[in-house]
């Protein structure tokens, strides 16, 4: 449905088209292929927005679609310049005075922090970005944060905490509809049972994240039926084994 309001605003779209709603327009089909994994494409919308936005003086919006970018270059693996615009996003929430945009921000930068190999440094960032969070009435963001804080704990291999805070934030998505970020809590939670020699279980937790992405219509799961399988086999045939991890690979945390 998204995809098909934007295709008619398209149509819309001509030489004396203002640049604000260039701007909205690019930022909206970067979260729609984003939420397809379509990770260049997202890229190059989020820069397309974000050099609108800077040509309008729309500072707010400067920084939201600051974040967005920092969260496509963290998904393509470019986290020198996901860490830098992340930053200046910072800078922006703070001279607008938005705690709420600030709190996206700081749980991107943990997350960027995360995927740097710093986990250490990364926690305590999450864990204040889940609390501001929860202070300012922001489910989504707190959710989110508690995803991270879980990817902080298990890379530090306290993975009993990570199972906590992965669960805390799939039943936190489920609780305000959020399906697919759901089905991304699930997969970290499946990801950690796996890399915690619990194999059935992770199974288990897989297979749930992969009814819901059915459910919503997620046009494309080999990738994860082959991780199903491989983690069934594994536990069938050498209970110690580890295997393959096509879905975080591709590193999903979009949703």
């Amino acid at each position: 449905a998204s995809e098909e309001s934007l295709r008619w605003a398209d149509t819309h779209v001509h030489a004396d088209t203002p640049a604000l709603q260039r701007a909205h327009l690019a930022l909206a089909w970067g979260g729609v292929y984003d939420a397809y994994d379509l990770l260049e494409e997202a890229l190059d919308a989020h820069r397309v927005a974000a050099g609108y936005f800077e040509g309008t003086c729309d500072w707010m919006n400067q920084a939201n679609t600051l974040v967005e970018l920092a969260h496509s270059l963290r998904r393509v693996k470019d986290l020198d310049a996901a860490m830098r615009h992340c930053e200046e996003a910072m800078a922006l929430y703070s001279r607008l005075d938005d705690p709420r945009g600030y709190t996206a921000a700081l749980d991107a930068r943990a997350d960027i922090t995360c995927a740097l190999g710093r986990p250490a440094e990364a926690l305590p960032m999450a864990m204040d970005a889940c609390d501001l969070a929860a202070r300012h009435r922001d489910p989504y963001i707190q959710h989110r944060a508690e995803r991270t804080v879980g990817r902080a704990l298990s890379g530090l291999g306290r993975y009993a905490e990570a199972e906590e805070s992965f669960r805390a934030s799939a039943l936190g998505f489920e609780a305000i509809r959020r399906p697919i970020s759901v089905a991304a809590s699930l997969n970290e939670l499946g990801l950690l049972l796996h890399r915690d020699g619990r194999d059935e279980d992770a199974v288990s937790v897989l297979r749930a994240e992969r009814a819901i992405l059915a459910e919503v219509g997620a046009d494309d799961l080999s990738a994860l039926d082959r991780l199903i399988a491989e983690i069934a086999k594994a536990r069938s045939t050498n209970p110690s084994a580890a295997v393959a991890d096509p879905v975080s690979q591709r590193n999903r945390s979009g949703r």
